[in-house]
């Protein structure tokens, strides 16, 4: 009893890193490097920075889990059923759509009580 062997097929190997530089993070999870600055300094999100005493430059690195613990809590969720826009001409309604009240040809004092005869 023979049992016929294919290719060899290739292992998946599914990682997540722990920490990742700016291009790592956008290879990953698609957010650029100014928004994970901003990110940081509104203290969303952990990050690591690796430098030598004395030295200016270093390397900063990002704590992936902290990344995807802002990403799983800004998920957006559907609310309901949503209602259909009227149609509309695709412009943005201007201010000047609403009623203004508009004066009286007559002095205040007359156009309360004023009747036509």
């Amino acid at each position: 009893m023979s049992k016929t062997i294919g290719p060899p097929t290739m292992a998946t190997v599914v990682t997540t890193a722990e920490f990742a530089d700016a291009a790592g993070v956008e290879r990953q999870f698609g957010l650029k490097r100014s928004f994970l600055y901003v990110l940081k300094d509104r203290g969303v999100i952990e990050t690591v920075s690796l430098r030598d005493e004395g030295k200016l430059r270093g390397k900063r690195l990002f704590v992936c889990s902290s990344i995807r613990a802002y990403l799983m809590a800004n998920i957006e969720r559907p609310k309901g059923r949503r209602r259909s826009p009227k149609a509309s001409s695709g412009r943005p309604k201007s201010r000047a759509t609403k009623k203004r009240k508009t004066a009286s040809p007559l002095p205040p004092e007359l156009a309360e009580g004023h009747t036509e005869a």
